[in-house]
Formats: structure tokens, C-alpha cells, sequence
């Protein structure tokens, strides 16, 4: 017999069912001024696009380093709390691979630097899809999880992964973890 959650849990109704996430995904924060805002870890945040006073809200948080993974976007101009480092660290969706994942590098050298001065926050402009790549990269170069395991947090988590990017997960299922370990201290 199907039950009534099952039926409820359909395709088509399948986004009123709560997901079922892993105890050890990000974990949501409480947001003021920082959209789809979850901590990875108790030195790693991501989000979207922060408003103005979500950049002085993480630096209570004990944010040192926002890393922006957007392009034509200055968080100066929505902040100047003088506790945050601002980095730019652009990337597109579409091609995370680019040049051989050049910006991928670019971004996860700005994050191990960051990392290294304390808490950082990583965000494009919904926290999904850019985002949740670097999150996946760092699950898997930092913290040793399995392919798998960083690209389900990555697209079944409550991020808003975007399917239309499949590019991301396919390149994440692929990329030389080993050599970009070595890049990234390069």
C-alpha cells in the first residue's frame, strides 16, 4: 500500500515535501541582510549576494574575509565595515572549467588564504550554483569527503542548485583533485 506521503511526495508535488538532508551538510544560519545564508563549517559561511547590513551582520558573526564569486560586483559599495576583507574572486557558471579551471583556483586561493586570517563567507549572487562548486571543492579538498557525497550536499541540498548548470557537477565529478591541491599552493 502507498502511503499518504508517498502520493503527497509525487513528481508533481514533490517541492511541498521537506528534503531529507544530511547531518553533516551546511547547516542554515540565521540571516539578517544575507540571503540562502548557511555555515559549513565554524570558520566557513556561504550565501547569496549580501545587502548592506548583512555585510556587518556576518562581522559580528566573526566573518574576517567575504570572497565575492560574482562579476561586475563590488561589495565595497554595499559595505565599509572596516573588519571584513573584501576579495573578488569571479566566476561564471557556465564555465567553471575554463582555462583549464582557472577560476576555480583563483577562488579556492582566495579561500585558503581567508581561512588562514579566520571565518569566511563565500557568495555569489544566490549561493547556489558558484557557490555550492567551491563548497563541493572544499568538501573534497579540505575535509577529504568523497565526490559523491560533495556533489549531493551540493545539488540536493536547501542551496537552490540550479539543474541547468550541469556543467558544474560534471566538472566536479572530474576535475584532478591532486593537481588542484597543487595549484591552489602554488
Amino acid at each position: 500500500m502507498i502511503g499518504r506521503r508517498a502520493v503527497l511526495c509525487g513528481p508533481v508535488l514533490a517541492m511541498l515535501c521537506p528534503p531529507a538532508w544530511a547531518s553533516d551538510w551546511a547547516q542554515d544560519g540565521a540571516a539578517k541582510g544575507v540571503p540562502n545564508l548557511h555555515r559549513v563549517t565554524d570558520s566557513l559561511w556561504r550565501s547569496g549576494q549580501p545587502r548592506s547590513e548583512g555585510f556587518s551582520f556576518m562581522a559580528d558573526l566573526g566573518v574576517r574575509t567575504v570572497i565575492s564569486l560574482r562579476h561586475g560586483s563590488r561589495d565595497e559599495r554595499r559595505t565599509g565595515d572596516a573588519r571584513l576583507d573584501l576579495v573578488s574572486a569571479p566566476m561564471t557558471s557556465r564555465n567553471v572549467a575554463a582555462d583549464d579551471g582557472a577560476q576555480v583556483v583563483q577562488a579556492l586561493r582566495a579561500l585558503d588564504a581567508g581561512l588562514q586570517r579566520g571565518p569566511v563567507l563565500v557568495h555569489c549572487r544566490f549561493g547556489s550554483d558558484r557557490t555550492g562548486c567551491i563548497m563541493a571543492l572544499y568538501r573534497m579538498l579540505w575535509q577529504d569527503w568523497p565526490r559523491a557525497k560533495a556533489i549531493a550536499e551540493m545539488t540536493g541540498g536547501p542551496y537552490g542548485f540550479h539543474a541547468v548548470y550541469r556543467n558544474i557537477p560534471d566538472y566536479l565529478e572530474t576535475v584532478d583533485l591532486n593537481g588542484l591541491r597543487a595549484r591552489i599552493q602554488e
